[in-house]
């Protein structure tokens, strides 16, 4: 106490008020982040997953090491402190397949919650893993929809095969037939002139190889 004499008394008073602030402050940070904790597992068990992760993250943050048995304040103790896991099964509830990864592997690294307890969630986030590759599977190696064909227009009549004299309709693509004509073949072509058979027909059967030689005999 030799080093204290002649100080004024004020900075004495001082000193204590500032030591005791500490104090408080420091048991103040200490026993917020089993508050989150406990927080977290009343969300958890209501099913408000959302809240509960929000709730676990900031334990996480205030104390990151997970242990078997925590002292939370004075000879309070809180078993089996792992904020990990329960963040793995939040975040599997909610679609966070690879931050649930990350969280469990962290846990399983601890060595605080028994295998019992991990291999669930670990069943868990395999399952959902299976369920999202299938899912982008799928997604992938849809067929896309072939729209329908333009039906043709008023009065056309569908073939389908080219017949002879068939034409492509401008507007749809598609072979139209022509409409057949009285004394037209199925081409279009107008018949031959009773003449003119007659006159092949003669030709055929009168016209000789011997007549053809004469011919050439007496032409020359």
């Amino acid at each position: 106490m030799t080093e204290w004499r002649g100080r004024p008394p004020g900075t004495l008073r001082i000193l204590g008020v500032l030591s005791a602030l500490g104090v408080l402050a420091v048991g103040f940070a200490a026993a917020t982040f089993h508050d989150a904790y406990r927080r977290g597992l009343a969300d958890e068990r209501a099913g408000r997953w959302e809240e509960a992760r929000q709730a676990f993250l900031e334990a996480a943050h205030k104390r990151p090491e997970p242990a078997r048995r925590v002292r939370t304040y004075g000879l309070n103790f809180l078993e089996h402190y792992d904020p990990y896991l329960h963040l793995a099964r939040a975040e599997l509830e909610l679609g966070l397949i690879e931050e649930a990864a990350e969280h469990l592997r962290r846990s399983r690294q601890a060595g605080v919650s028994p295998a019992r307890v991990l291999e669930p969630v670990e069943r868990r986030l395999a399952e959902s893993r299976r369920r999202r590759d299938r899912s982008s599977l799928r997604a992938v190696t849809r067929v896309p929809s072939v729209p329908p064909p333009a039906p043709p227009p008023p009065g056309a009549e569908r073939t389908g095969a080219d017949p002879p004299g068939s034409r492509i309709h401008p507007s749809g693509g598609r072979r139209l037939r022509r409409r057949p004509v009285a004394g037209h073949d199925a081409g279009g072509t107008p018949p031959l002139p009773p003449a003119c058979i007659a006159s092949r027909f003669a030709r055929r059967v009168f016209w000789r190889p011997a007549d053809r030689s004469r011919r050439g005999r007496v032409s020359g």
